[in-house]
């Protein structure tokens, strides 16, 4: 069961994903223009923001506390 904390931190959470998406996006951008600047050849780079379930259901593992 969630906690009050937890449902409040799974709100914001879901209104600043969409933030947290494009600085994923941009700074795999990043990684890869800095990368190629100095001739370094990756075979891929990956990145993504974390879904509001993935969060709820981390937050509610057992012996888990999060405060940030």
């Amino acid at each position: 069961m969630a906690t009050t904390s937890n449902s409040t931190a799974l709100k914001a959470f879901a209104v600043l994903r969409p933030v947290y998406e494009l600085f994923a996006n941009r700074l795999s951008d990043l990684i890869a223009t800095l990368l190629a600047a100095q001739s370094i050849r990756v075979h891929t780079i990956e990145s993504r923001a974390k879904t509001v379930e993935s969060l709820a259901e981390k937050l509610k593992r057992p012996g888990k506390s999060y405060t940030d």
